[in-house]
């Protein structure tokens, strides 16, 4: 039996990390490792939803919460921590004190104290996420002793600035990476972040999220899942799948809404599904849902069935992250694995997955007359394409290039390797 951790947000099935996670946690299990989860304090977070999806014998823990510490207990963690020669070494160094932050530094000495109370000593640990996890997965390796690898999805892109701006953070990334049995990432894109440090390694390796085909398959009858979901089917249906936030494009998903539905109320339904990030842009959206509730649904924080059932709805989808952070895209993948096509926004690693497929379309920038046209390029064909044509070349596609069973196998494979 080997002891593993894995440190992620959780759970699924919102984003591509918590997928990732829980999609990979019975390949892990089946080449013998225990799995400890270190996950951060979220108010989505649902206990039994979390320990309903994943195996019984996967521990989870949150950080702690500040407000919930008792006062005196927190001081004396700190002050046993700073006696522990192990755990010494690493808090005294100014470059991890800068790389973490002040509440970041805290929660990390709070989390290895609680993970020394369940006597578990990991052989190996996985970071997903290099800036907001890499550190703290860097001190309980320190302390136990043993390897970690390090999962980048992009935040070396968003976080450039802030390691690049002190001296400090660039030598303990450095460290960090140097230090590491693996550098492996979600894209190739992904993955050439590190090339702005200057950052090289013998093990970087690439592996795009699989997409679990008993959560995201084709659906035979249509009809029946307009009728349950009330969406009108003489309605071209165009769904935006993923966090509502700036930085994902769901303020263009917005302007779009109301360029369209402002000319004509009677060709498009929009659905918005996903998770609520930003207030300023929820209200707009409610807003529009006011204005034109025959032409919007809203679905927040849904299950793997509901995501699954609308994206069979859906005539096409829409990825409108406009960040150079984007990564490949579970969406696109999740999307043509139910048959429907893609049309995204060419940033980041989103191409490595949409330009491949003759049936989706990729945008060189937003402009808004852009999406528009592709959108109803895609309207005035549906009767033309034979749609059981594309929506099994879709299918087919992303069952392959995406297939759970490979893309893990060899995931698990390497992490047992390194051990």
């Amino acid at each position: 039996m080997y002891n593993i951790i894995i440190i992620s947000n959780f759970p699924p099935p919102i984003g591509g990390v918590p997928s990732l996670v829980k999609n990979l946690l019975p390949f892990l299990e089946e080449k013998n490792f225990k799995v400890t989860i270190i996950t951060y304090n979220s108010t989505l977070i649902n206990e039994s939803l979390v320990h309903k999806q994943i195996s019984d014998d996967t521990i989870i823990f949150k950080y702690p919460k500040f407000k919930d510490l008792n006062v005196f207990k927190f001081f004396f963690d700190i002050i046993k921590s700073f006696t522990n020669i192990k755990l010494i070494k690493t808090l005294i160094k100014p470059s991890y004190i800068s790389y973490c932050g002040f509440r970041k530094y805290f929660y990390n000495i709070l989390t290895i104290r609680k993970l020394f109370s369940l006597n578990t000593t990991p052989n190996i640990i996985i970071t997903f996420n290099i800036i907001s996890r890499g550190d703290l997965g860097y001190l309980i390796s320190e302390y136990y002793k043993c390897k970690y690898i390090l999962f980048n999805f992009g935040e070396l892109y968003m976080n450039y600035n802030f390691i690049n701006s002190s001296y400090f953070r660039k030598k303990f990334l450095f460290n960090l990476t140097k230090n590491s049995s693996g550098l492996f990432s979600c894209s190739k894109h992904c993955l050439d972040s590190y090339k702005l440090f200057g950052i090289e390694h013998e093990n970087k390796k690439i592996f795009y999220v699989p997409v679990n085909q008993e959560d995201y398959f084709i659906k035979s009858d249509k009809s029946i899942l307009n009728t349950y979901y009330k969406i009108n089917p003489n309605y071209f249906v165009v769904t935006y799948f993923g966090r509502f936030s700036q930085e994902l494009g769901f303020d263009i998903f917005l302007n779009l809404i109301e360029t369209v539905l402002s000319n004509d109320k009677t060709l498009f339904h929009f659905v918005a599904m996903g998770m609520l990030e930003d207030t300023i842009l929820e209200l707009r959206l409610h807003k529009l849902k006011n204005l034109y509730p025959e032409n919007i649904s809203i679905y927040n924080n849904t299950t793997n069935k509901i995501s699954n059932d609308i994206l069979n709805i859906s005539d096409v989808t829409l990825v409108l992250s406009k960040s150079i952070r984007a990564c490949s895209s579970n969406v696109s993948a999740e999307s043509m694995s139910c048959g429907v096509p893609v049309i995204a926004l060419n940033y980041g690693g989103v191409s490595e997955i949409v330009k491949e497929n003759i049936y989706n379309t990729l945008l060189e920038n937003e402009n808004l007359n852009g999406i528009i046209n592709a959108i109803k390029y895609y309207h005035i064909n549906k009767q033309r394409h034979d749609l059981l044509i594309m929506k099994k070349n879709l299918s087919e596609y992303a069952n392959n290039r995406f297939n759970i069973n490979s893309i893990n196998n060899e995931l698990s494979s390497s992490i047992f390797n390194i051990i």
